[in-house]
């Protein structure tokens, strides 16, 4: 069995890629690499972040050093199960992994705040470095407020190099995520990322690709690309926060006191100038898409509807 490490640096490189272009890839390793020996194995992750998601947000500004913390289970476990919790740095392309084995009950006791690090100290099991307890509790500290922000799980197959124990392949299916029930004891499930027919294949390596992989990510038209899973999530969380503010305003325009104040063009130019953020409001719009202000109405969420082709 391969003996897990819990301290590493490497490059890693992500690709998006479709079912055909998976077998391409297995078709072209099978000589060179084998498989991970735990086969395949659902991989779920709790996300911490500040309460207006500062680190995920600074991650996607692509900058030449960011971080992130999370907690990682292979499986849902139960709370005496042994769980990871990870700080993962990257910089000038290279990314640094140390992390600590500990039970997830104390893991996240620790995140709540209701354990110190000297306590944690205490909990850490296998193969962990104290100087890392110390690590994750300094930055712990220097963000502050860190809670459970989303949850990911997805399904990995890993592939080894025979010939270079650092060159790794893995290939990522069925990616979910949530901001509800935030735990890792919780089931796997949650809205997914990619569409069932595509993977996330990530090229881990502590030097450059060989030639002969590079032939077959080149024969299989492979290009690198730029994704993060909570990257991805965020995104959709911010969706919907910006979708919901819309509708919460649009509601506001249509209160019975405020169309009383504005009404015919000025509430048109109301709600052009609020919800559209247009300005100045174009006095063409109306004979341009009907005759008659009757021709706007609002839904039943009270978002605004033209009855033409707008």
């Amino acid at each position: 069995m391969k003996e897990i490490v819990n301290i590493f640096s490497r490059h890693e490189i992500k690709y998006m890629i479709t079912d055909e272009q998976r077998k391409e890839v297995l078709r072209g390793i099978r000589d060179r690499m084998i498989p991970d020996p735990h086969g395949l194995s659902t991989i779920c992750n709790v996300y911490y972040d500040t309460p207006n998601y500062r680190l995920i947000r600074r991650s996607l500004e692509k900058p030449e050093y960011k971080e992130k913390l999370r907690v990682r289970s292979y499986g849902t476990p139960n709370e005496d199960s042994i769980v990871f919790l990870e700080l993962k740095k990257k910089c000038g392309g290279v990314v640094y992994k140390r992390r600590i084995e500990l039970s997830e009950s104390a893991a996240e006791r620790y995140m709540r705040g209701e354990l110190t690090s000297e306590d944690l100290l205490k909990e850490i099991t296998g193969e962990s470095d104290p100087q890392i307890v110390r690590e994750i509790d300094y930055f712990k500290k220097y963000y502050e407020n860190l809670k459970p922000s989303v949850y990911l799980s997805y399904d990995r197959c890993a592939y080894f190099s025979k010939e270079d124990e650092s060159l790794r392949i893995t290939f990522d299916k069925n990616i979910r995520w949530r901001k509800e029930n935030v735990r890792l004891t919780e089931e796997p499930g949650g809205e997914a990322l990619l569409q069932s027919n595509c993977s996330l294949m990530e090229i881990k390596t502590a030097s450059a690709l060989p030639v002969w992989l590079a032939e077959v990510l080149s024969k299989a038209k492979i290009k690198p690309s730029s994704f993060s899973k909570y990257g991805r999530a965020y995104q959709s969380i911010l969706k919907e926060t910006l979708e919901s503010q819309k509708q919460f305003e649009a509601i506001n325009v249509f209160k019975e006191d405020e169309i009383e104040e504005r009404t015919g063009k000025e509430n048109d130019e109301y709600i052009w100038k609020h919800i559209y953020h247009r300005s100045p409001y174009y006095s063409g719009l109306r004979n341009q898409y009907s005759n008659s202000a009757n021709s706007w109405s609002a839904d039943s969420s009270g978002l605004l509807l033209s009855h033409g082709s707008l």
